[in-house]
């Protein structure tokens, strides 16, 4: 029940159905009149709609869900107190529904780059898919975080700067320029998963190895995750106390 509620409260938030919905849609378009034409391909199409869904993904999982554990935060304290409900089922609860905003949402932004006729359904868009499901909950766990420490006016004020934070871990620098702050910057990019989910979508569609990339992308994403969920566990359980 409290999964329905808290999607049924998402959906009927306008800011939501514009930062996450809207905001990557206008974003694939703009790129997609920029970058079309008749040498378009089906990796560039694809890069595209990954940069889009990782925008409406941060703007939902940093943004939306740390909004939302602003308000919600005192409910599922109560609920602790007062029922078996625990923390872990909290985090578990919390982490299935924005999986499945985040799959709303990369749907919604996959059909719309097919119905422009850039790419069809094929094995690449579903790694693809997966790929970005799995940078949701790693974000997720972030949002969750902010929520604890960021009340709802610091939120709305700093939403863009949290989207585009992730973006800017996702472009590699160094396919800009080569100097020695491009350099630095890529060496800090390397730090988080979204740098090698670029890395996994330029080999796959390059058909070159990609596995390895997929192995530094969830192994970076544990290695900086699991701190941010005993993080997580532990400021929750002192609030019980």
């Amino acid at each position: 029940m409290n999964n329905y509620l808290t999607l049924k409260m998402t959906f009927r938030n306008r800011r939501f159905l514009f930062f996450t919905m809207v905001t990557p849609i206008l974003f694939y378009l703009l790129m997609h009149l920029i970058n079309h034409n008749d040498a378009f391909a089906v990796s560039n199409s694809l890069l595209m709609v990954t940069c889009s869904v990782v925008m409406g993904i941060a703007g939902n999982s940093l943004v939306t869900f740390a909004k939302s554990f602003n308000y919600t935060k005192n409910f599922y304290l109560l609920q602790m107190e007062t029922s078996p409900y625990t923390i872990k089922q909290w985090i578990f609860d919390d982490l299935l529904c924005q999986t499945m905003l985040n799959a709303v949402i990369a749907i919604v932004v996959i059909i719309f780059g097919m119905l422009l006729g850039d790419y069809g359904l094929s094995g690449k868009l579903l790694i693809l898919f997966l790929l970005l499901l799995y940078l949701g909950i790693y974000l997720s766990l972030f949002g969750f975080l902010i929520g604890q420490w960021l009340d709802a006016q610091t939120l709305d004020a700093t939403s863009f700067f949290l989207m585009f934070a992730v973006m800017f871990l996702l472009i590699p620098f160094h396919e800009f320029a080569n100097g020695k702050f491009e350099q630095i910057i890529t060496k800090i990019q390397q730090l988080f998963p979204p740098y090698y989910l670029y890395q996994v979508i330029t080999a796959k569609f390059l058909g070159q190895t990609w596995m390895i990339n997929v192995g530094w992308f969830v192994g970076i994403s544990l290695l900086t995750g699991i701190p941010v969920i005993i993080g997580i566990y532990y400021l929750l359980k002192k609030e019980t106390v």
